[in-house]
C-alpha cells in the first residue's frame, strides 16, 4: 500500500503532494501551490512526470486544496486552473482533471464584502502607492493582494467544477476518498468564522483601505487556514497551512483528538505551521503534538525556519528519541545554509535527523507505505 507525502521546492510557500492507494498509478491529492513561479518550475513538470501513458490521457488530481488565500500557497494554484479553464473554452482535453476542491474564499468565509471595502478596491490599493503604517507596509500589501488571488480562483473553481458547492471548510467537514484515506478539517471552526462575520460588519472601517488591510493581516490568515488530519492505513498525516499551533490545539481537542488521557496526540508526520516560524507555535504545541517525520517547506525568507523552533521542537523530546526533519531547501536566503549547519554542529552526538531535498530534485519524498517510484 502507497501512503506517500511529497514536498515540493515550493521556495519560502508551501506546495504538497500525497500519494495513495494500492500500487501506482496512485490517487493523488494537491495542497497549496507555491509562490509564483513554482507551478511552471516545479508542480507542471511533476505532474507530466505523473502523466499515463496513454494519449490525451489527463493527471487526475481526487483533491485539490488551497490552505488560505497568501500568495506563496495560492499562486501556483492560479496557473493551474488558468491552463484548465483555457482549456475547457478552447473545448481542448485538459491536462489534468479536478474532481474536488477546498477553497475558503473571503467571501464565502464573511459574505458580502462589497461596498467602500471591496475587492476591487483592494486589489487597486495593493497596486498603488497608497501611504500604509511603515511597521505594516509588506504584511498589508501582501494581504490586500492575496484577497483579490482568492476570488479568481473561486471564480475559476465556479467555471471548472459548478457542482463542487462545499460551502465554506471548517472544523467537523470530513470526506472519505473513494479506495482512499479519510479526511478530518480540525480548522476553522465555525463559531470562530461566525465571530469573524459579525466582526467583520460591526467593525471594520470602510473609508481607509490600509486600516481594513491591516484587519484582513491580522485576523483573516490566523483564523482561516484549513488544518486537516490525513488518516490511511493507520497512519496520520497533520496539515497545518499557516494556523496558529493554539488553534490547532483547540481545534484537536475540539474533536476529541486530545482528550483526557490523550493529552498527546502521535502522528507520522506534522507539517510544520507558516514554514517554521516561531511566531505561529509555542512550546506546548510540540509537547502536545508528535511526529515521526516533522516537514518544513522554507527557503530562508523571513528568517524561516528559525532557530527559535527548532529548538522547541527538540525540547519536547527526549533525547535520545528518533525521528526526522525534512526540510525543503538545505540552503537559500538570510544565511540559512550557515545557520543549519551551526544547528547541526551544536548537536553532535543526536540520535535524530535532519534531511533535505536533493538539490536536483523538484521534490522531497516520505513513503508512510510501500516507497512510490514514479
Amino acid at each position: 500500500m502507497i501512503f506517500t507525502l511529497e514536498a515540493l521546492q515550493a521556495k519560502e510557500g508551501d506546495c504538497l503532494l500525497i500519494h495513495y492507494g494500492p500500487d501506482e498509478p496512485t490517487g493523488l491529492m494537491l495542497i497549496d501551490g507555491g509562490p509564483p513561479g513554482t507551478f511552471r518550475r516545479v508542480l507542471a513538470p511533476r505532474l507530466e512526470e505523473l502523466r499515463p501513458a496513454v494519449a490525451d490521457a489527463a493527471v487526475e488530481i481526487d483533491l485539490g486544496m488551497v490552505s488560505h488565500i497568501d500568495a506563496d500557497h495560492i499562486a501556483g494554484l492560479l496557473d493551474l486552473t488558468r491552463v484548465l479553464t483555457e482549456a475547457k473554452r478552447d473545448q481542448r482535453p485538459p491536462p489534468y482533471v479536478l474532481r474536488r476542491f477546498w477553497h475558503n474564499s473571503l467571501e464565502a468565509m464573511i459574505g458580502d464584502v462589497s461596498g467602500p471595502a471591496s475587492l476591487s478596491r483592494l486589489a487597486s490599493a495593493a497596486s498603488t502607492s497608497r501611504p500604509v503604517p511603515r511597521a505594516t507596509r509588506e504584511d498589508v500589501s501582501a494581504v490586500i493582494a492575496s484577497v483579490p488571488q482568492g476570488q479568481r480562483l473561486a471564480d475559476d473553481l465556479e467555471f471548472l467544477l459548478p457542482a463542487n458547492q462545499a460551502g465554506v471548510i471548517a472544523s467537523g467537514h470530513t470526506l472519505p476518498l473513494p479506495d482512499g484515506p479519510t479526511l478530518t478539517v480540525i480548522g476553522p471552526d465555525q463559531e470562530e468564522l461566525a465571530a469573524l462575520r459579525e466582526q467583520w460588519e460591526r467593525e471594520v472601517p470602510r473609508d481607509e483601505d490600509a486600516e481594513v488591510a491591516a484587519y484582513l493581516d491580522d485576523s483573516i490568515p490566523n483564523l482561516s487556514s484549513i488544518v486537516c488530519l490525513v488518516e490511511f492505513e493507520g497512519k496520520r498525516i497533520l496539515l497545518t497551512g499557516d494556523a496558529r499551533g493554539d488553534h490547532v490545539l483547540e481545534g484537536l481537542e475540539r474533536a476529541g483528538l486530545l482528550k483526557g488521557r490523550r493529552r498527546t496526540l502521535s502522528v507520522d508526520i506534522l507539517k510544520l505551521p507558516h514554514h517554521g516560524s516561531e511566531h505561529n507555535v509555542d512550546q506546548d504545541f510540540f509537547d502536545r503534538i508528535q511526529a515521526r517525520h516533522y516537514v518544513i517547506s522554507a527557503d530562508g525568507a523571513h528568517g524561516n525556519p528559525e532557530d527559535e523552533t527548532l529548538t522547541m521542537l527538540l525540547a519536547s523530546r527526549p533525547k535520545d528519541d528518533k525521528f526526522t526533519i525534512w526540510l525543503t531547501n538545505r540552503t537559500g536566503r538570510k544565511g540559512l545554509g550557515p545557520r543549519l549547519e551551526a544547528y547541526l554542529e551544536a548537536h553532535p552526538d543526536r540520535t535524530w535527523e535532519m534531511r533535505f531535498r536533493d538539490s536536483d530534485a523538484l521534490s522531497l519524498r516520505i513513503d508512510l507505505g510501500d516507497p512510490l517510484t514514479i
